[in-house]
């Protein structure tokens, strides 16, 4: 017998309903093979972690802890005792106080490999990571934070004018669900200062970064269709450079181009770097083809592209940080030519520093990689043209294409590499990318195109599937796999938006209502919070926090109103109806409550609450097991390969914390040292679950339900 492996293949925000159609439709082949060979439960779902977003959940499925026990209790924390007006970041391994599973392979001696999963970054202990290769996701995407450059539309047209340039807003708080490089540095110029500008420092939080927290500004009577469009924006970050050059006639070049040919000036890294485009016909009548030349002197093009909707190769070129020269890496797509060259519109992909490897464990694997497999496209987020959808489309679908292929051939690379792998840890983000982006748009009462918006979903869906059967290539006697997610998604249905429960930072709306938060403007017009007068805020998805004085630094409440105030608030909270008179609110729980969740601790806050399955934030703020408009907020799990049963469902309830015990069993490992979930028996070969139905006299076991 060989090595025993399991891979455990993530697949963020994947929806077991969606799933189940796209299986039916012929969409997921791969996926639907494995379960036909393998087993899950009939929904094929299990029981996530509260709450329902990412760093929480992935974080149980590496642990096997629930968040009372990691540590990691939202796509943000915020610790008690520290000011309300902060939060931390909780994309790194710096949060977390549980074992992860490949900490418990080092300590045996087994090999691991960990690709782009949320949370791992850094490696904890170097001399406990031996065995480890770790390739960074705490940027959601591998390498993010590595983009030199930022994506940008191009828009080059004849005539005589200056060039425009206007570039992204670079956000400086997180409220959203994607950070992205220069939006990290700028959270960490703000990180872990007082007004004052001393440094803030707590006993156990050495390297996490801490920054004022976003503050969502839904309250505004009149403006809820534009804050909800502004909420919708943060999700994806569709506000690229923007660049608009001339088209003129080509002078002073060094070297003959074809007739006709018609030059720009493209100006890159915040204008530090000036490339030239040149736009030709290669039948000599149609235009359809950019060229990108480093200088006029340099005959070797950079790359060329030809055609509407074509991508150009990568193109490998040096861009300056820091007055050093790195090299990068970029891609260029045609959204829109005119046939005579008179106008043309270039979508530019993220230039990918190709010298920074610091996001590898070891070092030296990110140089082979880069030389091996090469650079993956960063997502591509831009509505180049409204009119213009299938163009839009095509750069959509290369992002999710070419990204889910650049996984693919990484694994391979990393399997041959390392072939003593034993376990293997990956995680893709492009599906719950799209579905934050259109998921909305596919209700049809909200969106009257909502069969675009589908299409695109599931073709991101389908993406994702043809990595699965790269990775089922390796199933052997050996060799077992589970395909899960953190969360689904689901939309809100027409006419019912969310009120409270930001990803990140404080929502104001809901409790100013009903009179806990009180706000006022500052001069420049920035919504703040008036501490003074605030008894209560509500933070993050899912937290309501008392502004508690002798705990909280800018407190209030007295410590004997505190218990009454959470009474007080849980009861409003459920009396609280939306304008049409539904109810908002579905749970609320104290801090005595949210125990018998997986829940409390330093990193909670004074209420849990959970809300009625329309207002939900996408995700976040509902229970995994929810389901509305056709859809779930259900985590996927999907168990098939050498350890499993085949072609049988199981009856057992699956949780998110038995992914862990579960994978050290079949690959005879012992267990991190906080696991709480358990082996999950039912879905292993050789063991037979007790299936009983009432009958007259007695309980008789019934035949097994198999996979059809």
């Amino acid at each position: 017998m060989g090595l025993k492996r399991a891979m455990v293949i993530g697949l963020d925000a994947a929806d077991p309903v969606q799933i189940k159609r796209l299986m039916a439709e012929g969409k997921m082949p791969n996926l639907k093979k494995l379960l036909e060979g393998g087993t899950a439960n009939e929904n094929l779902a299990m029981i996530g972690a509260l709450p329902s977003v990412t760093p929480p959940n992935w974080c149980s499925i590496a642990t096997g802890a629930w968040p009372r026990t990691h540590g990691v209790t939202c796509y943000n924390n915020t610790t008690i005792g520290q000011s309300l007006t902060l939060e931390e970041l909780n994309w790194t391994s710096s949060n977390v106080t549980a074992d992860y599973i490949w900490e418990q392979f080092d300590k045996e001696g087994k090999r691991s490999i960990v690709l782009s999963y949320c949370g791992a970054w850094p490696p904890r202990d170097d001399k406990s990571n031996d065995k480890s290769i770790i390739i960074d996701g705490s940027g959601v995407v591998p390498f993010l934070r590595c983009a030199l450059d930022y994506q940008k539309v191009i828009t080059m047209e004849e005539g005589d004018f200056p060039m425009e340039y206007t570039p992204h807003v670079i956000k400086s708080d997180n409220t959203d669900c994607i950070i992205m490089g220069d939006q990290y540095d700028e959270l960490k110029k703000q990180s872990m200062k007082t007004e004052q500008g001393d440094l803030v420092s707590w006993a156990g939080h050495e390297g996490i970064t801490a920054y004022p927290a976003g503050i969502e500004d839904l309250e505004e009577d009149g403006n809820i269709a534009a804050s909800q469009k502004d909420h919708a924006e943060n999700y994806r970050p569709s506000k690229a450079d923007k660049l608009k050059t001339a088209l003129k006639t080509p002078a002073n070049w060094s070297f003959e181009l074809p007739e006709g040919a018609k030059e720009a000036t493209i100006m890159l890294a915040k204008n530090t770097v000036r490339r030239f485009a040149i736009v030709t016909a290669s039948d000599g009548i149609h235009y359809d083809t950019v060229t990108i030349y480093k200088n006029k002197k340099t005959s070797e093009p950079l790359g060329t592209v030809t055609g509407v909707g074509n991508w150009s190769e990568f193109m490998y070129d040096y861009m300056i940080k820091d007055d050093i020269e790195r090299k990068v890496a970029y891609k260029i797509n045609i959204c829109d030519m005119a046939e005579d060259g008179s106008k043309v519109i270039l979508y530019w992909s993220y230039a990918t520093d190709l010298d920074n490897l610091d996001y590898f464990y070891p070092k030296e694997v990110g140089r082979k990689l880069y030389d091996e497999v090469g650079p993956m496209i960063q997502f591509a987020s831009v509505d180049v043209r409204s009119d213009h959808k299938e163009n839009d489309k095509l750069v959509f679908d290369t992002y999710a294409k070419e990204g889910c292929e650049w996984f693919a051939k990484a694994a391979h690379w990393l399997f041959k590499e390392y072939p003593d792998w034993q376990l293997f840890y990956v995680h893709i983000h492009s599906i719950d990318n799209f579905q934050h982006w259109f998921v909305n748009d596919c209700v049809p009462q909200r969106n009257p195109e909502y069969r675009y918006y589908q299409e695109l979903i599931d073709a991101v869906y389908t993406e994702n599937d043809k990595f699965i059967g790269e990775m089922m290539t390796y199933l052997d006697d050996d060799t077992s796999i589970i395909v899960t997610s953190d969360h689904g998604c689901m939309p809100k249905s027409a006419g019912d938006d969310y009120e409270i429960g930001s990803i990140g930072g404080t929502s104001t709306k809901m409790m100013k209502k009903l009179g806990y938060t009180v706000t006022y403007r500052d001069e420049n017009g920035k919504l703040q919070i008036d501490w003074s007068k605030t008894k209560a805020v509500a933070k993050r998805s899912s937290y309501i926090h008392v502004n508690l004085k002798g705990r909280d630094p800018e407190g209030i409440v007295e410590p004997e109103d505190y218990h009454q105030l959470v009474l007080d608030i849980i009861s409003d909270l459920y009396n609280y109806r939306n304008k049409d008179g539904k109810r908002v609110v579905a749970h609320a729980f104290t801090r005595d409550e949210m125990e018998y969740l997986g829940m409390g601790g330093i990193h909670c806050g004074d209420i849990l609450y959970q809300l009625v399955p329309t207002f939900n934030n996408e995700h976040a703020n509902v229970m995994s097991t929810t389901h509305h408009e056709g859809w779930s907020m259900q985590n996927l799990c999907i168990m098939g390969g050498a350890a499993f049963k085949s072609g049988e469902f199981i009856d057992r309830p699956v949780r998110i914390t038995d992914i862990v015990p579960t994978v050290c069993h079949i690959t005879d490992t012992g267990m991190p040292g906080s696991v709480e979930g358990g082996i999950i028996y039912q879905a292993l070969k050789g063991f037979e679950e007790g299936r009983y139905e009432r009958g007259d006299e007695w309980l008789l076991p019934t035949g097994k339900r198999l996979i059809k």
